[in-house]
């Protein structure tokens, strides 16, 4: 998988469950990779529908990357 976006430059949050048997490691580097300007949100006991599994995790990870929207 290949994600390069160069054109966009606005913040990007990567939330990953890495329980996820749909999606693997190498997709999430090849996200990281390609959105120069992220953060990730790993949700160690989520698989494919992290918001729903874990959802204080993902508010919490958002809430502390609020950062990357504000001047």
């Amino acid at each position: 998988h290949e994600y390069q976006v160069p054109d966009l430059d606005v913040p990007v949050a990567i939330v990953w469950g890495e329980q996820d048997r749909r999606k693997s490691p190498a997709e999430l580097a090849a996200l990281q990779a390609g959105f120069r300007n992220n953060i990730t949100i790993k949700a160690p006991d989520s698989g494919h529908y992290v918001q729903e599994e874990s959802p204080e995790l993902v508010a919490r990870g958002l809430s502390d990357a609020k950062y990357l929207w504000t001047n």
